[in-house]
C-alpha cells in the first residue's frame, strides 16, 4: 500500500470524523423552535390546551384563551414547569408499591377496527390534567439522529418528532395487558388515532427534565421510559432528558385512548385517518400552506 494512498484514507477519514462532530454539535446547537417561530410556526392551540387541561376551567381551549397568560412565552414556560413537576409525580407513583392505584392503562385490541391491532386503555378513572402515560422510547437528535433512524428503522410508524426537533421512536413491547407495576407508563405508543367522528382525549406534549432534581423513585423509572440513543456532546443527558407524555384532556373512565396525530395535508395519508376538526381552525384540507406542529408523526 503506497505511501500517497494511506495518507488519502487518512485525510477522507479525519474528514468524515470531523463532518460527523460537526454535525452532531449542530443539531444539538440550533434552536428549531425558533427556526419554526421565523415561519410563522407555532404551537399556540397545543399550548392553550395543555394549559386548559392542567386547570380548573369547564371547557378546553377557547375558555383558556381568556385566562391563560398571552405572551406564548410565559404559556410554554408554566406548562413547562407543570409538566415536569407532574413526571416526577406519576414516575415515582409508577415506582411505588401502592396496588390502590387509581387508574392503569393496559394493553388491549383497539376498538378503531380488527386492523389496527392493539390499543391503550384507560382501567379506572384518570382525572383531567394529568399524565396518562409516557411515549416510550429511544430519543434522536433532528440531524444525525434522524439519518442514523431512516437507516436504521426506515419507515418507523412510531418515530414521532418533538418541538425541538427531537424523534422518539416509540416501542410498543413496554405496556401490558394488566397495566402492572410501571408498565402502565409505557403505553404511548399503542394509542390510536380517533376514529372519524370522535375527538382526542389526550394529546402529546414534550417534557425535558432534570434527572438530577427528581425525587429518587421517579429518576429511578425515568431511564424505563425515554433514553438517548447516542449520548450528547454538548449537555448532560441526565440534566437534559426528553421524553413526550400523554396528557388527559377530560376526566377519562374505562375507555381507550385516542390522539390526534396531526398528519399533514398532502402526505400519502392512510384511508383508516380522518383529520380531527379543531374549534376555530380553517379544515386540514385547506392548509395554504401547510401548518405542521408537534403532534404528528413522521414516517422516515
Amino acid at each position: 500500500m503506497s505511501h500517497s494512498f494511506r495518507t488519502r484514507a487518512a485525510t477522507i477519514a479525519g474528514g468524515a470524523v470531523a463532518t460527523y462532530f460537526t454535525a452532531r454539535y449542530v443539531e444539538e446547537s440550533l434552536s428549531f423552535e425558533r427556526i419554526d417561530a421565523c415561519l410563522g410556526i407555532h404551537q399556540r392551540f397545543e399550548e392553550n390546551a395543555c394549559w386548559c387541561a392542567t386547570h380548573s376551567l369547564p371547557k378546553c381551549p377557547s375558555s383558556a384563551a381568556a385566562v391563560a397568560p398571552t405572551l406564548l412565552s410565559q404559556l410554554k414556560r408554566e406548562n413547562a414547569d407543570n409538566i415536569r413537576l407532574a413526571v416526577a409525580a406519576a414516575l415515582s407513583e409508577a415506582s411505588s408499591d401502592d396496588d390502590a392505584a387509581v387508574y392503569r392503562v393496559t394493553r388491549q385490541l383497539s376498538t378503531v377496527g380488527a386492523s389496527s391491532g392493539d390499543g391503550a386503555f384507560v382501567q379506572g378513572c384518570c382525572p383531567r390534567g394529568a399524565i396518562v402515560c409516557f411515549y416510550h422510547g429511544p430519543v434522536y437528535g433532528p440531524l444525525v439522529g434522524r439519518v442514523k433512524l431512516m437507516l436504521t428503522d426506515p419507515g418507523s410508524a412510531y418515530a414521532l418528532v418533538m418541538p425541538d426537533g427531537y424523534i422518539i421512536n416509540g416501542k410498543t413491547s413496554g405496556a401490558t395487558s394488566d397495566g402492572s407495576d410501571e408498565s402502565t407508563l409505557l403505553a404511548g405508543p399503542l394509542c390510536q388515532h380517533p376514529p372519524k367522528g370522535r375527538q382526542p382525549n389526550v394529546m402529546f406534549y414534550p417534557a425535558v427534565c432534570d434527572v438530577a432534581a427528581m425525587p429518587a423513585a421517579a429518576a429511578a423509572s425515568i431511564d424505563k421510559v425515554a433514553w438517548y440513543d447516542t449520548a450528547p456532546l454538548t449537555f448532560d443527558a441526565r440534566q437534559e432528558t426528553r421524553t413526550m407524555v400523554l396528557v388527559a384532556l377530560r376526566d377519562i373512565t374505562d375507555e381507550e385512548l385516542f390522539v390526534d396525530y396531526r398528519y399533514m395535508p398532502g402526505d400519502n395519508l392512510p384511508k383508516w385517518y380522518s383529520p380531527v376538526a379543531r374549534e376555530g381552525e380553517v379544515p386540514q384540507e385547506k392548509w395554504d400552506p401547510p401548518r405542521p406542529n408537534f403532534d404528528w408523526f413522521i414516517h422516515a
